[in-house]
């Protein structure tokens, strides 16, 4: 299916490898020039010319066809693009939105079902004609975002319409709508909307096979666990050959579902499925928040996922705060527990800082 998408994956591809060429002209110029500075260099002037002649031209093939940023401040203006993207999307939806809401009450429900049922349509054409329009990619998720917000916005008016009940299907609908874009169009953002629906429906149903009402799944954080389990199983199973860049996505996001429940249940054991005391409860989710702490952070080293370590490291030094204020802040002099916490912080630096110096030394050493 990811193949038949419309931004297809050779595209997506060359998108990231073209980014990556340009940060390593970037990085060779600048080591080449703090190599002549040095005096180190042993290449004639003719020579030098002669291979930014040639980078230059790479670049400007690279933005004519990939729109590729070729400096920091180009990163940063990409940035601020983004943002304002964003921004313009979510107010452009808004204003759809309660355009909706100011006409609803004049119009006939046909015409109500054809307005809601046209705007969907055309707004998803218009997000793949301005995809094959432009390259930067800004304008594709403004209207991505517009389509988006206009099939929430048609399920829930004709839901209130026609005085249907709340379904999880429509969360599902919602997420894989989401999915579709994001991967047709090579959209972040809207990747993260879709997984984040997506485990929402699964959580909804795993409450509703258990017995409760589906709108509580946010007060049974264990429903989240299976939609954890099933991202990183995925993101540990397959090298993610379509869209590489998706791919730290889908392992944060599935130690989000997984850990961040366990932080929860170890505050509050009455928020949990089993029918135990509280304490037990607490005790038995803490150990397990640090144990997947420590595991995840193993794995980010182990796989070279730099943004495992940071998420391991996040929930690590989160729980390890909850459980210094559960132990201690009633009856502990306040200096003497922000002293604690201080010097903690600074031994978790240390021992980071050392096994960072481990791991940079490896390189090194393999070296001939």
């Amino acid at each position: 299916m990811v193949d038949a998408l419309p931004g297809g994956d050779s595209s997506g591809a060359a998108l990231i490898v073209a980014q990556q060429r340009a940060d390593r002209i970037a990085a060779f110029r600048a080591e080449l020039s703090e190599l002549k500075r040095a005096g180190l260099l042993r290449i004639s002037e003719e020579d030098l010319r002669a291979v930014d002649r040639h980078h230059d031209g790479v670049l400007r093939e690279l933005v004519q066809r990939f729109d590729v940023d070729v400096s920091e401040r180009g990163k940063q203006l990409s940035l601020g693009m983004r943002a304002v993207s964003f921004l313009g999307a979510f107010a452009f939806a808004a204003s759809v939105y309660y355009f909706f809401y100011q006409i609803w009450g004049i119009i006939s429900t046909p015409l109500q079902i054809g307005i809601l049922a046209g705007a969907s349509l055309a707004t998803l054409f218009l997000t793949a004609v301005v995809a094959r329009r432009e390259r930067s990619g800004y304008f594709t998720l403004m209207s991505a975002l517009v389509a988006f917000a206009c099939l929430v916005v048609n399920t829930r008016l004709l839901a209130s319409t026609f005085n249907l009940a709340p379904s999880p299907l429509a969360v599902l609908a919602w997420g894989v709508f989401a999915m579709i874009l994001a991967h047709g169009y090579r959209l972040r953002l809207l990747l993260v909307v879709g997984l984040v629906l997506l485990n929402t429906f699964l959580a909804a149903s795993f409450l509703h096979w258990a017995g409760g009402y589906w709108t509580g799944f946010l007060m049974r954080p264990e429903s989240f666990f299976p939609g954890g389990l099933m991202l990183l199983a995925l993101a540990l199973s397959t090298r993610r050959r379509h869209h590489t860049g998706f791919g730290p996505i889908y392992r944060v996001l599935g130690i989000v579902f997984l850990v961040a429940p366990a932080v929860l249940l170890g505050m509050s054991g009455s928020l949990s499925y089993l029918a135990l005391e509280e304490q037990p409860i607490e005790i038995t989710y803490q150990l397990l928040g640090f144990s997947m702490s420590a595991a995840t952070i193993w794995l980010g080293i182990a796989r070279r996922w730099k943004e495992i370590v940071y998420a391991g490291t996040f929930f690590f030094v989160a729980l390890l705060f909850l459980e210094f204020v559960n132990w201690w802040w009633d009856w502990m002099p306040k200096y003497l527990f922000f002293l604690i916490v201080a010097l903690t912080s600074i031994a978790v630096m240390i021992g980071l800082k050392r096994l960072r110096t481990t791991l940079t030394a490896r390189p090194m050493e393999a070296r001939p």
